[in-house]
């Protein structure tokens, strides 16, 4: 009994009926099997104009079948957070939810990393925020922090900015439903902030 009942808060908190577990959203979606740089490419007049992007772009650690050194793999990452940016239509928001990382000694900053990509494009950054998870002034024992850098970036802003990034400076986290996934507590405030902003 416990564990269908965490199976139905984890379909209730993506707005699916924990009875039936259809969503109750409204809506659809399309689900494109591809690689994502590649399929944005192939698109002949980019991301819709009327789209939010939230992406989370892959990890050094994920590229270790490839052999990349890492100077490689960071050219990588700021191209593509560039090419994201580049195929953006003007006035999208694009979100960028990112953990650092420590190899060899260095800390390496994602969010220092996805700024230097996407400032070779026209965009302003609306916001920098700081989603925490894990306990606060233990000492740090992973290769990965324990903070993520959620930063907001809008596409060549074709209406006056009056209203700031009103996503919490810092909040946590939240369930995950998958390691590297963003938390729901996370992703709800953000997705509210859009509601306003986008209505």
């Amino acid at each position: 009994e416990a564990r269908a009942a965490a199976k139905a808060k984890k379909r209730k908190a993506f707005g699916h009926d924990p009875e039936t577990g259809e969503a109750d959203i409204g809506g659809e979606r399309t689900v494109e099997c591809s690689d994502a740089l590649e399929w944005l490419r192939g698109s002949p007049n980019g991301l819709p104009s009327n789209c939010v992007v939230i992406t989370s772009m892959p990890d050094f650690s994920e590229f270790q079948a490839e052999n990349w050194p890492l100077d490689r793999w960071k050219d990588w990452f700021r191209g593509a957070a560039e090419e994201l940016m580049r195929q953006a239509q003007p006035g999208t928001l694009v979100f960028f939810y990112q953990t650092d990382i420590f190899h060899e000694g260095e800390h390496i900053s994602k969010f220092l990393l996805v700024h230097e990509g996407v400032s070779r494009v026209d965009c302003v950054l609306r916001g920098h925020k700081v989603v925490h998870f894990g306990a606060t002034d233990n000492k740090r024992t992973t290769t990965a922090s324990n903070f993520t850098h959620l930063s907001v970036y809008e596409k060549c802003p074709v209406l006056p900015m009056e209203n700031a990034c009103t996503v919490p400076d810092l909040l946590k986290r939240g369930d995950q439903f998958w390691k590297r996934g963003m938390g729901v507590h996370a992703i709800r405030k953000v997705l509210s902030w859009i509601r306003e902003e986008r209505p």
